[in-house]
């Protein structure tokens, strides 16, 4: 969708006020008290404005907790590696989930659980007051009493 087809300039006592559409969508609008905006430019030229800003804006990231497990033992297991023999404490534990490890109260590792093993058999979710192994992809520096937090992440697009 095209904007305009010409530049559209005001300049009401040196406040300047520009539209323009080029081939990288760059937009600059300064928008004065009398609403001259949209006196001057159409709504769906207006919602395209908006769009357009409202891509630029970062999106809101909400975390949803959804287990906490402590962990008691590191196990190493040979096609495996090392693999974090865990409590559930809080919530459920479920593969493929994002997950981080808190040591000392400090976030040392973000990313997604590998596997989940419950009595030597992997499994898809482990659910409190269980006990299972853990393996989380991209890292292998576990110790004990370290906790792994599980979460979703809602991403939410704002608007102008």
């Amino acid at each position: 969708m095209k904007l305009s087809q010409r530049w559209i300039t005001y300049y009401p006592k040196k406040k300047y006020f520009y539209v323009a559409n080029s081939a990288s969508d760059i937009i600059s609008i300064y928008v004065n008290k009398n609403n001259f905006l949209r006196r001057l430019i159409p709504q769906d030229n207006l919602d395209f404005i908006k769009s357009k800003m409202s891509g630029l804006l970062t999106p809101e990231v909400d975390e949803k907790i959804i287990g906490t497990a402590e962990i008691l033992e590191i196990f190493k297991v040979s096609k495996v590696g090392r693999v974090a023999g865990s409590k559930v404490t809080d919530g459920e534990i479920t593969q493929d989930s994002k997950a981080r490890v808190i040591r000392d109260g400090t976030i040392i590792f973000s990313g997604k659980i590998g596997s989940i093993f419950r009595e030597k058999n992997q499994t898809k979710q482990v659910s409190a007051g269980l006990e299972c192994g853990i393996t989380l992809k991209d890292f292998v520096d576990f110790q004990k009493n370290d906790v792994i937090e599980v979460y979703n992440s809602i991403i939410t697009e704002r608007t102008i």
